[in-house]
């Protein structure tokens, strides 16, 4: 039998049997493994012969691949991207009669008055007032009840803002939960961590569906941001297992060169131990052989399986230039590539480029030299193990740099001309990861101008983050005076989603450093628990204060610091000054030192102030700031049993954040929290908002606060077992965390405490 390789199957059916074994048992818990190995050692190969053999188990196959090859640098998947990919293949498989499960876009036809009624009150708000903006509502509305276009199901697919992420994870839920079904996901080592977290609670449902990644590591290890995640995973009593793959034995290798490249070849020691264990070593001696080229000594095969990036480099030299020229393209884009854009970018390259001598040398590329895969309409690089040596290649440099520039133009007019149609948002992502590749610091400075929007709204800022910053800091020439705004805007963004460090490097590559970036980095040095560094700005800015906004704000700066070191009455007396002081009662900022009394007071102290914060924030128009002052005074209201009013404010915050995506399960869980504190809490309503709140989770202590609360909902609804799951993840994420604040530690163990007695288990109880 074929399989990824091209190569065939050999030598591992024990690996086979394992996990037919392991998904045959209809009785156990659903599968969790990981078919780890390097590059090369035949991952997708055993997964191909799984799903042609899974099919006497009567299970539904579903294998994914995102596509993604040679991640480098600023290159990575957006938060979501994974589930979208599946969403993808689901969809296809549904397609094509090979899957019982609904299109995507049936699916969204019946969840349309769902849909509709999604829009948010503040856009109504925001596109009331002009003639226009009643035309944009109107069409909003048309477009979420019959999916046209940004809510289409071809661009919910591709887009990386919140609305569209969220749709595809609700089918991919559904649809797995409707049938019982083997997921195989490859390329594991690229998975973004919202996609992970979200398939880990699919995979622990029950029922629910077995889940195999493929997971290339060249050490044995798992990435440090995977690791915390599937080990928790397996500490929670989970089937969850990993095949570590090794490589052929020397007779199958042997075999394998025997067959396709030379049949008079013998192993020996020294040919096998110089091998890596990578079959594309065997690939490309194949190659050779399919294109004329004559083998005729033990020597050449040895020299191929001792060096594969030499032998990898000495085939692109035998490429045609039209061929070489393909294939830049396609690296250069990263992520898979459809032929209209391959061919945009081609003739612009070479205008003179016919469109048959172009599919010819696709055709070639996938065919005979092994170099292209296609599926679905995209052309990627076959694999992990070519995508770095075509990096790595010297002869490919020049006009990978070439197709960077033709691919950057092509994005940019589908992006300013109205021409992207539904991967608008693809294509915005893409430009902005051009632009800083090619050093077009023209082109940044208009994508952060006209495409900020977008970027807000996207599921997962950070990508953007790693884009632009990359390009700031790997060229001096971008640190000039009249790109300081380019660095603000990248530092705030970064700021946004609590990438602190990253904040702090950028403003310091400021030539010239003023209130603004000292009070910012100020702030990202007191998050990194640089409390002295922070300090020390916020003095500067004070003792240079030209209005009175800087004096407040490097006030504002000091007692914040200085509370979160536990210096309460220091940082208490800090915030009495600045509202005693006549001067600052009419600046905006001094809504925040209201707020910050949370910091250094009890609840029922605090509360007065937050309500004056609140009441400041909403005089000056500040109405992110009031709601981020709402939530905690919506929280103290609840505690006190004034329900109605704290729902009300609840409610008042999540319309006016709407569109702050890093900020939704922070919403999230204040509402849980307040309806648990009501007299009839709806568990289940509780219980499924919390769920979705935890897919958002990016840190320890975000997600510690909503197990914490959902815990106590499963423990409310009578679901015990659920309830006892999370107590323990509590558990296991004190053991090993990323914050520092351990006022959290007390709260998270009583709570944890009472679901251990109330499930009986009172030796657990007493050892919170």
């Amino acid at each position: 039998m074929a399989t990824s390789s091209n190569l065939e199957f050999i030598n591992r059916e024990s690996e086979l049997g394992y996990l037919l074994r392991r998904l045959g048992d209809a009785g156990a818990a659903p599968a969790l493994v990981v078919v780890r190995s390097p590059a090369g050692f035949g991952k997708s190969s055993l997964t191909d012969r799984l799903e042609e053999a899974a099919k006497q188990l009567g299970r539904s196959f579903c294998t994914v691949d995102p596509n993604v090859r040679g991640r480098t640098g600023s290159v990575s998947p957006y938060d979501g991207f994974f589930l979208q990919r599946i969403a993808e293949q689901l969809d296809r498989r549904s397609q094509d009669g090979d899957a019982p499960w609904r299109r995507f876009a049936n699916y969204l036809s019946g969840r349309r008055w769902k849909s509709a009624s999604e829009k948010s009150p503040f856009d109504i708000v925001a596109d009331v007032p002009t003639p226009e903006g009643i035309y944009k509502l109107a069409f909003d509305y048309i477009s979420r009840a019959f999916f046209l276009g940004n809510f289409s199901a071809k661009n919910l697919l591709v887009s990386d803002q919140a609305h569209a992420v969220t749709l595809c994870s609700d089918y991919v839920g559904a649809a797995l939960a409707e049938t019982p079904s083997i997921v195989v996901v490859r390329q594991a080592h690229h998975i973004d961590l919202h996609s992970l977290r979200a398939l880990l609670q699919m995979n622990a449902a029950k029922p629910g569906p077995d889940i195999i990644f493929e997971y290339t590591s060249d050490d044995g290890r798992f990435e440090p941001e995977h690791q915390k995640l599937l080990l928790r995973a397996a500490d929670e009593q989970r089937a969850m297992e990993i095949l570590d793959l090794v490589r052929l034995e020397p007779q199958h290798l042997e075999l394998l060169i025997r067959k396709h490249v030379h049949s008079d070849f013998t192993m020996t020691s020294d040919y096998y131990l110089a091998w890596s264990g990578d079959l594309r070593s065997v690939t490309e001696l194949k190659c050779k052989v399919a294109v004329g080229q004559s083998i005729t000594s033990s020597k050449q095969i040895g020299r191929a399986l001792g060096n594969l990036s030499e032998a990898i480099t000495d085939h692109i030299s035998q490429l045609s230039p039209l061929e070489r020229v393909v294939l830049a393209t396609v690296l250069a884009h990263v992520e898979g590539i459809d032929r209209s854009t391959l061919s945009a970018a081609l003739s612009a390259i070479d205008p003179r480029m016919s469109q048959s001598a172009a599919a010819k040398a696709i055709e070639r590329l996938e065919g005979v030299h092994l170099f292209l895969s296609i599926s679905g309409g995209s052309i990627r690089i076959r694999d992990e193990t070519v995508a770095r040596a075509l990096n790595e290649a010297v002869e490919l440099k020049g006009r990978v740099a070439l197709s960077e520039r033709a691919l950057r133009d092509h994005y940019r007019g589908l992006v300013f001309n109205g021409g992207a149609g539904a991967g608008l948002a693809g294509s915005v992502r893409q430009y902005f990861r051009l632009c800083a590749r090619t050093r077009d610091v023209a082109g940044l400075l208009a994508a952060v101008e006209r495409l900020s929007e977008d970027v807000r709204l996207s599921q997962d800022q950070s990508i953007y983050v790693d884009i632009v910053s990359s390009a700031i800091e790997s060229d001096s020439s971008l640190h000039g005076e009249d790109h300081e705004g380019l660095i603000d805007w990248a530092a705030a963004l970064a700021y946004g989603v609590c990438d602190w460090p990253r904040a702090e490097s950028l403003l310091r590559l400021r030539s010239r450093q003023n209130a603004f970036s000292k009070i910012m980095r100020a702030c990202a040095l007191q998050e990194i628990g640089r409390h002295d560094d922070a300090l020390r700005l916020a003095g500067e800015v004070r003792a240079s204060a030209q209005t009175t906004n800087e004096e407040l704000a490097a006030a504002l700066v000091e007692a914040l610091v200085i509370g979160c070191r536990g210096q309460h009455e220091r940082s208490r007396a800090i915030l009495m000054a600045m509202i005693d002081r006549p001067e600052f009662r009419d600046s905006p900022l001094i809504g925040f030192a209201y707020r910050f009394f949370e910091i250094v007071d009890g609840f029922l102290d605090a509360l007065p102030r937050l309500r004056v914060s609140v009441a400041c924030f909403a005089e000056h128009g500040f109405d992110r700031a009031k709601a981020y002052s709402q939530l905690p005074v919506a929280m103290f209201l609840a505690r006190m049993g004034e329900t109605t009013e704290a729902f009300k404010l609840i409610d008042e915050a999540q319309t006016t954040l709407a569109g702050e995506v890093r900020d939704h399960h922070m919403v999230l869980n204040n509402r849980s929290a307040v309806m648990l504190l009501s007299n009839s809490p709806q568990f289940a309503a509780i219980r499924n908002d919390l769920l979705y709140a935890l897919r958002l989770a990016r840190d320890d202590f975000t997600e510690l606060t909503i197990l914490t609360n959902l815990a106590l909902a499963y423990l409310g609804g009578g679901e015990m077992d659920a309830a006892l799951s999370c107590a323990e993840r509590c558990m296991g994420i004190l053991e090993s965390h990323d914050f520092a604040d351990t006022d959290i530690y007390w709260p998270v163990c009583f709570n944890a405490s009472v679901v251990f007695a109330a499930a009986g288990d009172a030796a657990r109880r007493d050892a919170v």
